[in-house]
C-alpha cells in the first residue's frame, strides 16, 4: 500500500510538469506564429505600398543612362512604366526603342509590351514568367562583310572578375513561361556576308507553356519578303504549327506534327511548299537525328513550265553509335517548254552520324526539249561525316545519252566516272572526272569553292586528246567544203536568240588544253585554252595554238551582259589556202602569212553579230595566187577591146589564178560593213591596188582593183602584155560570196589613156595592120589589072 501512494505521488507530479512544459512549448509557437504574421502583414503592406506609391518612371532617366554606358545605345520610352507588385508582379511599356551601337539610328522600336512574372521562383533561380505579350515590334538585323552583327554587343556576357562563379549560376538559371504572344511584328535583314536583304512582315506568334522538357504548342505565321543580289527575290505566307518540346541540358529539340506551308511567288514565280512530319527530333551536340513520316511536296511555275518535287523519308534514326532507317525516294516532274522528270530511290542508311552509309543511290534524269532528248543516269554509292559535314561519292558512273537528229551525229553517248568529295563548313566540291567516248579520251579535276553563296569559284583543269566538235554541234548539213554558207538558215528574224545568261550566275578560272580539234571544219593541234569567268564576262587571255604550219595567239571574250564578244588574236605564218577552204568551203586565195584580228560586236542573234561588227582585219602573205581569175588572160585579150572599149566580164573559175609575189589589205569595220583602200598587190609583171566594201550584212563583196602592167619580159604571160604596160586598168569583183564575179572595166579607164595607149602602145599594132591593109590592097589590085587586060 505504501509503495503504490509512493508511485501514485509520482505520476502526479510528472503529469503537473509535463502540463507546465506543454504551455511553454504553445507560448513559444504561437509568439512565433504571431511574428510570422506581423512580417507578412508588413511584406503585403510594403508591396502593396510600393504597388500604389512608388513610381517607376522617376528611373527612367537612369536606366536610360545605364544603357548607354553598359552598351552605347541609346534607349528612349515614350510612354509610362506602370507596374502591378500583386499578386504578380506586372510591367506595362508604351512605345520604346532603341538605338544601334554608336549610332541614332533606330534598331528596335516596339508599340506596347507586357510581361508579368512570379516573385517567389526567382529565390530558386527559376525565373517562372506569365505571359509575354508585345505589339508592333520592328527590328532591324544586320551584318557586315566581316560577320561582326549589329546584337553582337547585346549577346555579350559581362562577367565580374571577383566572382568566377557567376557565369555558373547565370547558367544554371531556369526559366519557364506561360505563353508568348507576338503580334504585327516586322524584322527587317540585311546580310553583307551573303549578300542577303528580307523581311518577315506582319509576323504573328503564339506559344503555350514554355520551359525546359515540356511539351508544348506553337504556331507561327508571317509574310516573308526578299531580295538577294544574287538573284533570289521572295514574297511569300507562311504557316508553320507544331509541337514543340527542348531538353536545354542535352541541346534537344522536338517537333511532333510539323506542319509548314508556303505559298506565294520565288523570283515572280508562283511557289506552294508543304512539309509535314509526324517527329522531328534533332540533337545536334550529340550528332543524332529521328525523322518519322516525313513528306515534302514543292509546286512551283518556272519559265520553262510547271514544276513538281516530292521526297518521302518514312524513317531516319542517326546517333554516333549507329544509323538505321528506310529507303529514301523522291521525284521531281517539269511540263512546259522542255519536259523533265528526275527519280532518285536510295538504298537503308546504314553506320553511323560520323560514318554514314548509302550502299546505292540511284538517279534517274531525262529531259526533252523539242526534238532532243537528253537522259542521264548515276549509280554511286554515298559517305558521309555528320560531324564535321563532309560527303563523298566514291567511284560514281554517269551514263549521259544525247538523240538530237538534228545534229551531225544523232545519238551520243558520254560515260563518265570519278569520285565527288564535298565539305559543307568550308563551302568546297573536290572531283576528278575521266571519260572515254568515240575517240576522245578526257580528264579533269575539277573545285568548285563557296558554293550555295554568291561568290562561287569554279576552278577547272582539263585536258582532252582529241576532239571533233564538228560531230557533236555542227548540223549535218554544215561544215563541208562546198556547201553554200546561208542557204539553209532561217530568216534573221526567224533565228533562235543566243541566250548566255547561264555565265551570269558562274565564277570560274582555269586552263582546257586540246591536243587535237576540230570546230566549223577548222582544225587546230596544242590547243591551250585560259579561261576566266566572272561577272557575266568569260575571257580566254593567252589563247595559243598551232594550225595550218603556222600558230594562233591572243586574247577573245564573251560578256554575257550585253551579248558583246571580241577577238584580238595573231595568226602567223599560216598557209591561208587550207584554212580558208576548211573554214569557207572555198579555194579563192593561197599563200603563206599572217592575219591579224582586232575586232567587237554584239548581238543576241548571228545577223545581228555580223550586223555590228566593229574593228579591224589585217592579212600580209608572199607567194601565192588569187584563185578563181586569171588576170594576164583576161590582160590580154585588151587586143580585141582597147580600142571599142567593151567590158569584159568572167565569172570565178577555180582552174584559173593570177599569181602574186606579196600581198597587203585591211579591212575597217563599223556596223558589219568593211572597207578598204589599202591593197597593195605585187608580181613580177604588175602592181595592184583597189578600194571597195566587204559587207556582212547581206554577205557581199563590191570591190574594184586597179591593175598596172609594169615588166613584159617575165611573168603570168608578161611578154604579151607590152602593149599595156604602165595602163592602170580597173577590174570590178562583186556579188554574194558564193557567186563572186569578175569584170575588166575598159570603159571606166580615162580617153586620154586610151589616146596615150593607142599612141604609145598600140602604134605597132596600127602599123601592122596598115601592112596587112596595103598587102590586101596590093593583091586586089593585081586582081583587078589581070581581069582588065584578061590574064
Amino acid at each position: 500500500m505504501i509503495e503504490q501512494r509512493r508511485f501514485l505521488l509520482l505520476a502526479l507530479v510528472f503529469h503537473h510538469d509535463f502540463l507546465r512544459q506543454e504551455s511553454a512549448v504553445n507560448k513559444i509557437l504561437k509568439v512565433f506564429a504571431i511574428g510570422f504574421a506581423a512580417v507578412l502583414v508588413l511584406i503585403v503592406a510594403l508591396v502593396a505600398y510600393l504597388g500604389f506609391a512608388f513610381d517607376p518612371n522617376q528611373f527612367k532617366t537612369q536606366i536610360t543612362q545605364i544603357v548607354l554606358e553598359k552598351k552605347q545605345r541609346t534607349l528612349s520610352i515614350e510612354g509610362d512604366i506602370q507596374l502591378r507588385l500583386f499578386p504578380r508582379v506586372v510591367v506595362d511599356l508604351g512605345k520604346v526603342s532603341l538605338s544601334a551601337r554608336h549610332s541614332t539610328e533606330a534598331f528596335a522600336t516596339l508599340d506596347s509590351a507586357r510581361v508579368s512574372l512570379a516573385v517567389l521562383p526567382l529565390l530558386n533561380k527559376k525565373l517562372v514568367i506569365d505571359k509575354v505579350s508585345l505589339r508592333g515590334l520592328d527590328l532591324h538585323l544586320q551584318r557586315n562583310e566581316k560577320g561582326e552583327s549589329n546584337i553582337d554587343d547585346l549577346f555579350s556576357k559581362e562577367q565580374n572578375a571577383d566572382d568566377p562563379k557567376s557565369t555558373q549560376n547565370a547558367q544554371k538559371m531556369q526559366f519557364d513561361i506561360q505563353g508568348i504572344e507576338l503580334a504585327n511584328a516586322n524584322i527587317q535583314v540585311s546580310d553583307e556576308q551573303t549578300k542577303f536583304s528580307g523581311a518577315l512582315k506582319n509576323l504573328q506568334l503564339n506559344s503555350g507553356r514554355l520551359a525546359d522538357k515540356t511539351a508544348t504548342t506553337l504556331h507561327l505565321s508571317s509574310k516573308i519578303v526578299s531580295q538577294q543580289k544574287a538573284g533570289i527575290s521572295t514574297d511569300a505566307q507562311l504557316e508553320l504549327t507544331t509541337g514543340l518540346r527542348f531538353d536545354l541540358s542535352a541541346q534537344e529539340f522536338n517537333l511532333d506534327k510539323l506542319s509548314l506551308a508556303l505559298n506565294g511567288l520565288v523570283q515572280a514565280n508562283k511557289l506552294k511548299l508543304n512539309v509535314t512530319a509526324a517527329q522531328l527530333q534533332v540533337q545536334p551536340k550529340e550528332l543524332a537525328l529521328n525523322i518519322a513520316g516525313l513528306e515534302a511536296n514543292l509546286q512551283t511555275h518556272v519559265a520553262q513550265g510547271d514544276a513538281d518535287l516530292r521526297l518521302d523519308a518514312p524513317r531516319i534514326s542517326i546517333d554516333q553509335t549507329q544509323a538505321s532507317g528506310d529507303k529514301i525516294s523522291a521525284s521531281m516532274t517539269l511540263r512546259g517548254a522542255q519536259n523533265l522528270s528526275a527519280k532518285l530511290n536510295t538504298s537503308a542508311i546504314t553506320g553511323s552520324s560520323k560514318a554514314l552509309k548509302l550502299d546505292h543511290i540511284q538517279l534517274e534524269i531525262e529531259r526533252k526539249q523539242g526534238v532532243q532528248t537528253l537522259k542521264a543516269h548515276l549509280n554511286s554509292a554515298l559517305q558521309a561525316d555528320l560531324a564535321q559535314l563532309v560527303f563523298s561519292l566514291d567511284k560514281f558512273k554517269l551514263e549521259v545519252q544525247i538523240l538530237d537528229p538534228s545534229l551531225a551525229q544523232a545519238d551520243i553517248k558520254l560515260p563518265v566516272s570519278g569520285n565527288l568529295i564535298a565539305k559543307w563548313q568550308q563551302r568546297v566540291i573536290q572531283t576528278d572526272l575521266q571519260s572515254q567516248f568515240d575517240q576522245s579520251q578526257l580528264k579533269a579535276t575539277i573545285e568548285v569553292q563557296g558554293f550555295a553563296t554568291p561568290q562561287t569559284q569554279i576552278h577547272l583543269n582539263a585536258a582532252i586528246d582529241a576532239i571533233n566538235l564538228d560531230r557533236y554541234l555542227t548540223p549535218a548539213t554544215a561544215g563541208k567544203p562546198g556547201n553554200v554558207a546561208g542557204k539553209e538558215k532561217l530568216p534573221a528574224s526567224n533565228e533562235a536568240p543566243m541566250d548566255l545568261s547561264a555565265l551570269k550566275a558562274l565564277q570560274a578560272d582555269g586552263k582546257i588544253a586540246i591536243g587535237k580539234l576540230q570546230v566549223k571544219n577548222i582544225k587546230l593541234n596544242d590547243v591551250q585554252l585560259p579561261i576566266r569567268l566572272n561577272a557575266g564576262k568569260l575571257e580566254f587571255k593567252g589563247l595559243h595554238a598551232h594550225l595550218y604550219q603556222g600558230e594562233l595567239a591572243g586574247d577573245a571574250s564573251i560578256n554575257a551582259n550585253e551579248n558583246g564578244f571580241t577577238v584580238h588574236s595573231t595568226l602567223s605564218r599560216i598557209h591561208i589556202q587550207p584554212l580558208l577552204k576548211d573554214a569557207l568551203g572555198k579555194d579563192m586565195l593561197d599563200g603563206h602569212g599572217s592575219l591579224k584580228l582586232q575586232l567587237q560586236t554584239r548581238g543576241k542573234t548571228m545577223a545581228q553579230v555580223k550586223g555590228n561588227l566593229d574593228g579591224e582585219v589585217s592579212v600580209n602573205l608572199v607567194d601565192g595566187a588569187v584563185k578563181g581569175f586569171n588576170l594576164a588572160k583576161a590582160l590580154r585579150d585588151v587586143k580585141a577591146k582597147i580600142v571599142n572599149q567593151a567590158d569584159q566580164e568572167q565569172a570565178a573559175n577555180a582552174n584559173e589564178k593570177t599569181d602574186f609575189s606579196t600581198l597587203s589589205a585591211s579591212l575597217h569595220f563599223v556596223d558589219g560593213i568593211g572597207k578598204n583602200d589599202d591593197l597593195n598587190i605585187k608580181s613580177p609583171f604588175l602592181r595592184g591596188g583597189g578600194s571597195g566594201t566587204v559587207n556582212l550584212r547581206n554577205n557581199s563583196l563590191d570591190y574594184v582593183a586597179k591593175v598596172t602592167v609594169v615588166n613584159t619580159a617575165t611573168g603570168q604571160g608578161g611578154a604579151d602584155l607590152s602593149q599595156l604596160k604602165d595602163i592602170s586598168i580597173p577590174i570590178r569583183i562583186s556579188g554574194p560570196f558564193d557567186q563572186l564575179s569578175y569584170k575588166v572595166q575598159f570603159s571606166q579607164m580615162s580617153s586620154d589613156a586610151l589616146k596615150s595607149a593607142i599612141k604609145a602602145k598600140a602604134a605597132p599594132l596600127i602599123e601592122e595592120k596598115k601592112k596587112e591593109l596595103q598587102e590586101k590592097l596590093n593583091e586586089q589590085l593585081k586582081d583587078k589589072l589581070k581581069g582588065l587586060f584578061g590574064r
